[in-house]
């Protein structure tokens, strides 16, 4: 019986052209059927009722109506306006018949409504479609996978394999080429993991890249007779260049074939792609046991590239976004926002994900297509709910409906999983191309981990996701004892004196950032070197950044002050004077705000449970270091902002850019918390800022606008009612009151709240807010808090961080998750212990203590008990970083490993600090008498043994 509940589904959501009630008659039918009958995901595949949906879901052709770029007037304008309104109706219609939300944005009731939004979270007949589809997707998908045949060890003995067998390649010059050089080297022996461009480079090198002149005569300075030895071959060939040459540098091309070789891939990839031998997408792949390939001459042929040909667009790839920079798109019209105060319309996210097609290009093909782009659909449903709905902007919880979980495909995430742990995948580039296309395209099919894999391996050069490999499977060991098992990784260690690290790190980035060199830091007159340093290092320049006295932080002014003062407040310290009635209705008022914003200066604030959970230390009362609960975010310029000051703040974004994009590229970890509205800026998300994200930069003024966007909603509905005369509507707008305090005697006027001088508008100054004008003031307040005020510092940063690795490598992961990409596991909130029993998994007892040892046993009852201050000074100490890497202390590489500290029998252990060796991890640890005694000596040694590397 569900096939005809899912054909009767079918034929009511084929009718899209039919009135409202049928719509809602088929949604309703397909939810009863999926929550009532046990429907096989073969019966929905089948039965067409994805398509349809899907059809339902975005509009059928809206696609390719909307996306031509030239509607041109007012009509086309409103034309573009009902579309979208007609696409939001069908949403909400969906959402209200698959999760019980409004039918209509400004439903009067919503407070009712979402008294229960924690009851269908995760459940009910949205979470079962998700499910449904998600069964679907991994019935029909057949997405090949690339597997190799290996032995234990299998990253050690692939590279090891590698590094001892070679190519052999005969280069001959192509055809139709007649004004280069013919080679008459003989078969040439090729690293099989060199780049193609390598051997442009060989070649080069021996003057076969220079053309003849017209007349015939060899332009080179060798003949044609010349020859290279096989020893010049392997100087030549055994190791990839670290610095790719540009578009416009490369004079040759290689073909195997008719096909044009990109240069960022291996010849071992070339040849298995391109070559006679070609069996690289089929299931099982064994090349190690294969002989074939490497004792076949594999022909490769050389052109010269033809002046003025366009780039090539894999060698753009390959520069990773170096000297590469791209402003981001602003269509703002700032005559109309500066002038009438007019602010640009915010960009539906629902809208944008809908219309836009699943996957670009021709080169991925599967049937499960359709069905991930219907899973894409629902996943933005459960994400951007709130944008369909005008009071959810001020509800304090937007989860998704459906968790995140509920979305991950098991079984592309174990193919996805398979794939990046092949060492062979991962020396040779040969990716298969659906996996990065999938990821990026739909990245809540897979799990964090896998995805951050996978970012690795597609941004940055192959030794360095080589190098992550062999961590991760341990085998990190075994390639230290054999120079030709490690990754190539070219270091550059730099010297840095601590008393200016800042001005010193913005030369370093300058300087190194663009490089694939590996940095590390060694301080001046200090011995210690490698990693613990290093990590200190980005530890220290973190912390230097969020200095008060540098303005780049949203409420840095307060900082500098006294820590009571806070940046939200928008009712004026001194309001004008007023009636009596008025003076005590806005005494009621400032006291009112006062209290919300936490700025009675006779009592400490007490942190709300959000603050709890994601404060950071406070630091002492002369501190000058920002430090915001819900992270840091921009101070916003205004547009009568001095250039110099412009300048300055322009270029320390831009070493921002620099310094976190370096920080990725080299595992390293970053201490700077970020606001999760920064974070979206960094995924091409802040078109889709609004006044709900005003609560990740600052919560109380976002409180405080709510409120007034209550007394504006007001306003607009008694604007709008025709029961009314003109005069009438204007006295009953003018009557309107917040906490007894009619709008006027608030005395706020269009400037950006605690700043004091960046005008939301020309003369904004003198522009007096009004309850006519509320709504207006509020809009202006969240662009240019959120877009208009920070654009410029934003375009920095993004030209610093693509200088790097090219920042729409990010948009694999939500804006949430980049606190772990850039500074590694979440430290939690203030309370949150560390687990003893992970302690005891993790924590590695060697030297003269065991896992029974008591020593080891009162250092984890020690670490459980610890708060996150101490667990940041513990960290700082050991490894040289106050944060874990992503995954805990798990991923520790190497791990923790606790020794007994050597001491003469004569002496006393309890007079005796412990002392590490950051580079390792590594912690010696003195017997100590008590449990009482360690826990002193340890945060003695934690709070007082920093800033400094000698012998221990």
């Amino acid at each position: 019986m569900p096939a005809l509940h899912l054909a009767g589904a079918l034929e009511a959501l084929a009718a899209l052209a039919a009135a409202l009630p049928h719509r809602r008659a088929a949604l309703s039918q397909l939810r009863d059927t999926l929550l009532h009958h046990d429907v096989s995901p073969f019966e929905v595949n089948h039965s067409g009722v994805l398509g349809a949906l899907l059809q339902f879901l975005t509009g059928g052709e809206m696609e390719s109506e909307c996306t031509e770029g030239d509607r041109e007037g007012e009509s086309e304008s409103r034309d573009l306006a009902q579309e979208i309104a007609e696409c939001e109706d069908r949403l909400r219609l969906f959402l209200h018949v698959f999760a019980e939300m409004p039918l209509v944005p400004d439903d009067n009731e919503w407070s009712e409504k979402v008294s229960s939004v924690g009851a269908w979270l995760g459940a009910g007949a949205l979470g079962a479609l998700v499910s449904k589809v998600n069964a679907c997707v991994s019935h029909l998908e057949q997405f090949p996978v690339r597997v190799h045949d290996l032995p234990a060890r299998p990253a050690t003995s692939a590279l090891k394999f590698f590094n001892t067998h070679q190519l052999m390649c005969d280069l001959k010059r192509h055809p139709t080429c007649t004004n280069l050089k013919q080679w008459k080297g003989g078969v040439v022996r090729i690293d099989p993991l060199a780049l193609v461009q390598a051997i442009e480079r060989y070649l080069a090198q021996r003057g076969y890249a220079s053309t003849r002149a017209r007349d015939g005569s060899a332009a080179a300075a060798h003949s044609d007779d010349d020859a290279a030895s096989d020893d010049d071959v392997e100087d030549s060939l055994a190791t990839p260049p670290h610095q790719h040459p540009t578009d416009s540098e490369h004079k040759l091309e290689f073909l195997i074939g008719d096909t044009v070789l990109p240069y960022n891939m291996t010849v071992y990839q070339a040849v298995r792609q391109f070559g006679e031998q070609t069996d690289a997408d089929t299931d099982t792949e064994t090349p190690l046991a294969n002989a074939g390939i490497w004792v076949q001459t594999h022909t490769i042929y050389y052109r010269a590239v033809e002046a003025g040909a366009p780039a090539r667009a894999d060698a753009a790839a390959s520069r990773k976004g170096k000297g590469h920079t791209t402003k981001l798109s602003s269509r703002r019209k700032p005559d109309l926002l500066w002038n009438e105060g007019i602010v640009p319309v915010r960009e539906s996210p629902l809208v944008v994900i809908l219309r836009s097609p699943l996957i670009t290009g021709g080169e991925v093909k599967d049937a499960s297509l359709p069905a991930l782009g219907l899973l894409r659909a629902l996943h933005a449903l459960s994400r951007h709910w709130h944008t369909l709905y005008h009071r959810a902007a001020c509800l304090p919880d937007h989860r998704p409906l459906v968790p995140n979980s509920e979305f991950i495909n098991a079984k592309l995430a174990a193919k996805a999983n398979r794939q990046l742990q092949d060492p062979l995948v991962i020396m040779t580039g040969n990716l298969p191309p659906w996996l990065k296309k999938i990821a990026y395209a739909c990245p809540f099919v897979l799990p964090f981990e896998c995805r951050h894999l996978l970012f690795h391996v597609v941004s940055f050069d192959r030794e360095r996701a080589l190098q992550r490999l062999l961590e991760a499977g341990g085998e990190r060991g075994a390639a230290a004892h054999d120079e030709r098992v490690a990754p190539r990784l070219d270091r550059r260690k730099r010297t840095v004196r601590r008393r200016s690290v800042l001005r010193q790190a913005e030369h370093l980035m300058h300087e190194a950032a663009h490089t694939r060199a590996l940095l590390e830091i060694q301080y001046e007159n200090e011995v210690g070197t490698g990693l613990g340093p290093t990590l200190e290092f980005y530890a220290l320049v973190s912390q230097e950044l969020q200095r008060a006295d540098l303005d780049l932080w949203h409420g840095s002014e307060n900082f500098k002050q006294k820590p009571t003062s806070f940046g939200g407040e928008i009712v004026k310290s001194q309001p004008p004077v007023v009636t009596d009635r008025s003076s005590d209705a806005a005494t009621r008022l400032a006291s009112s705000v006062r209290d919300a914003l936490s700025l009675d200066e006779d009592r400490s604030p007490q942190p709300s449970d959000l603050e709890k959970e994601t404060s950071i230390p406070s630091p002492a009362p002369d501190a000058t270091y920002v430090t915001w609960p819900c992270g840091l975010f921009p101070q916003a310029v205004g547009r009568n902002a001095r250039a110099s000051h412009l300048s300055r703040v322009k270029a320390k974004f831009r070493f921002l850019g620099k310094f976190m994009a370096k920080a990725v590229m080299d595992s390293r970890m970053v201490d700077i918390p970020l606001s999760v509205s920064m974070y979206r800026w960094l995924v091409s998300e802040q078109r889709w800022l609004g006044l709900s994200d005003v609560r990740h930069v600052a919560p109380e003024l976002w409180r405080s606008l709510c409120r007034l966007r209550r007394v504006a909603e007001r306003a607009r509905l008694l604007a709008a009612d025709a029961r009314h005369t003109p005069d009438q509507r204007a006295h009953l707008i003018n009557a309107l009151e917040l906490d007894g305090c009619p709008i006027e005697e608030l005395g706020l006027d269009f400037i950006l709240p605690g700043d004091g001088c960046t005008e939301l508008r020309r003369g904004g100054r003198d522009l007096p807010v009004t309850a006519h004008n509320l709504h207006n003031y509020i809009s202006l307040v969240t662009h240019w808090l959120l877009y208009e005020g920070v654009v410029k510092q934003m375009e920095a940063f993004k030209e610093g961080f693509e200088s790097v690795f090219p920042l729409a490598n990010l948009k694999i992961f939500y804006p949430e998750e980049l606190e772990q990409v850039f500074c590694g596991s979440p430290s939690g909130g203030r309370d949150q212990r560390w687990d003893p029993r992970m302690l005891a998994e993790c924590i590695r007892p060697d030297h003269g203590y065991t896992a029974e040892s008591r020593a080891i046993r009162m250092l984890i009852d020690i670490l459980a008990s610890y708060n996150r201050e101490e667990q940041r000074l513990f960290l700082q100490f050991v490894t040289g970083s106050p944060r874990l890497p992503t995954g805990g202390f798990k991923a520790l590489n190497p791990p923790l490993t606790v020794v007994r500290k050597s001491l003469e029998s004569s002496l006393d252990p309890d007079e005796y600090l412990p002392s590490v060796m950051t580079c390792v991890n590594y912690l010696k640890l003195p017997d100590y008498s008590s449990a009482e005694v360690m826990r002193a000596k340890l945060r003695l040694a934690a709070s007082e043994g920093q800033h400094s590397f000698h012998l221990s």
